[in-house]
């Protein structure tokens, strides 16, 4: 299911938090009016997350700008002796029942538990990532890179030809190519002869050994 920005309704004048609102169902999620269920913020516990402070949470989602959206736990280091809940440092600043984002402002924090302006940061293992918040904006405050609107599932860009992924791939890549994932689709990946030519900034980095394109590590 695809999930949305902390405001209901339409623009220019959408109806408000419909998290603070009280609209959503446990899992934080409903059916619009089209009858496409859709998530405006995420339980870990409800897509398959541990929902704990002993267990990292696992990759709930990509944002249109490829980067991965984890649930609110994470390694403060990189051997993972210390799991946090992440937290968002928004601060309500009036009444979001109208309009969330100006009801709301972003006030940087001390303390490795909070999250930088977009809900996200950049993990003991140097890669950024979004991670989902109980406190607004619950998912994306922004985007760290540049959101694609053409996309293959994961923020990637459709393709038919290795002509048509010319300068789709993030900056730093080796190379960009048209691949056919397992399901058919046609997405443009980076390409790569080591996993070290995947750029940091996508979610796939693994180079695959026949292929050569940089593909999501097995699970």
């Amino acid at each position: 299911s695809p999930f949305y920005g902390p405001n209901e309704g339409p623009t220019p004048d959408p109806y408000g938090d419909p998290v603070y609102n009280g609209i959503m169902d446990d899992c934080l999620g409903h059916t619009a009016q089209a009858g496409d269920y859709h998530f405006h913020a995420f339980l870990d516990e409800c897509l398959g997350g541990a929902g704990d402070l002993d267990t990292p949470s696992p990759i709930l989602g990509y944002a249109l700008d490829g980067f991965p959206i984890y649930g609110p736990y994470g390694c403060v280091d990189a051997a993972c002796t210390q799991v946090v809940e992440f937290q968002s440092s928004w601060e309500q600043t009036g009444d979001p029942t109208t309009y969330a984002w100006d009801n709301h402002a972003y006030v940087a924090k001390a303390g490795t538990q909070y999250l930088d302006q977009c809900n996200g940061r950049t993990g003991p293992d140097g890669k950024y990532r979004y991670h989902a918040t109980a406190g607004f904006p619950y998912l994306l405050g922004c985007y760290r890179g540049t959101p694609s609107t053409t996309t293959g599932g994961g923020g990637e860009t459709s393709c038919t030809t290795a002509a048509d992924c010319t300068g789709k791939c993030a900056a730093g890549a080796l190379g960009c190519t048209c691949f056919t994932k397992m399901d058919g689709a046609k997405v443009c990946r980076p390409t790569c002869t080591t996993a070290a030519d995947c750029p940091a900034e996508t979610p796939t980095n693994v180079c695959h050994p026949q292929q050569k394109v940089c593909v999501p590590p097995p699970k």
